[in-house]
């Protein structure tokens, strides 16, 4: 299960507590510091997470886009290598094997 399904979840507790503080506030009731820290963090944590997902989405694209270039660039170095060592080995064939300086 994700983390957004897990808001989605809980977002009707969510509401049921929003709309608790709020009969309490049209009351006056003034609220412990401990409740009023409880009603912000309940009412900011799912805008947080979200903002998170989004940046981590973000990020994580960037890397994709960075690691895709690092591919493509190894991919043409390895071309490039194994074009080298494919002429190598056909020079090689070519060469008699009198005149080969490593024999």
């Amino acid at each position: 299960r994700s983390l957004p399904d897990a808001i989605t979840a809980n977002q009707q507790k969510i509401d049921k507590v929003m709309s608790d503080y709020e009969l309490l506030e049209d009351f006056y009731y003034n609220l412990s510091t401990d409740d009023f820290n409880a009603k912000w963090t309940c009412f900011a944590w799912p805008a947080k997470i979200d903002d998170l997902i989004e940046r981590t989405n973000e990020n994580l694209t960037q890397d994709e886009e960075r690691f895709s270039k690092i591919l493509s660039s190894d991919q043409a170095n390895f071309e490039d290598k194994m074009d080298s060592l494919q002429m190598t080995v056909a020079v090689s064939r070519d060469t008699p094997t009198s005149t080969r300086p490593w024999r």
